[in-house]
């Protein structure tokens, strides 16, 4: 996953005929840096559709950021919508609490990892405990 600022990139063309290559075709750059934590008390709740994940915050210096614009936290989440489960990279700046929506119907589990982000990769993956869809 690869984030960059808008303004740098010039593009040719429909950019949602860009071909996704992640998760199947790369990896993401870990870090491992035992100075910063992976994130803690990784938690979902689900009421309904809407599934509500949520974190302990990290303040990773800005030195250790690409810049103060840039996402602390990348969640990847494998989500159910229409029938299908599909990836949704979420960038997360300030928060700590995001909200998304999850429906039933899909023949995958849905699922998700949290990530720090830093300045060489990414410290984590942790692992999202997926609430249950309620029961018919």
């Amino acid at each position: 996953m690869c984030w960059v600022n808008a303004r740098d990139v010039k593009l040719a063309g429909d950019p949602a005929s860009l071909e996704v290559v992640y998760p199947d075709k790369v990896d993401v750059p870990f870090t491992g840096d035992p100075r910063w934590p992976a994130p803690q008390n990784v938690e979902a709740a689900r009421q309904g559709d809407e599934v509500t994940i949520s974190w302990d915050f990290f303040d990773l210096p800005l030195g250790e950021r690409e810049s103060e614009n840039s996402p602390r936290y990348i969640l990847e989440l494998w989500l159910c919508r229409d029938g299908q489960v599909t990836f949704n990279p979420l960038p997360v700046y300030e928060a700590t609490k995001v909200m998304v929506l999850d429906q039933a119907g899909c023949a995958e589990p849905s699922h998700g990892r949290v990530f720090l982000a830093e300045v060489h990769g990414y410290v984590g993956s942790v692992q999202i405990k997926w609430p249950p869809l309620p029961s018919p």
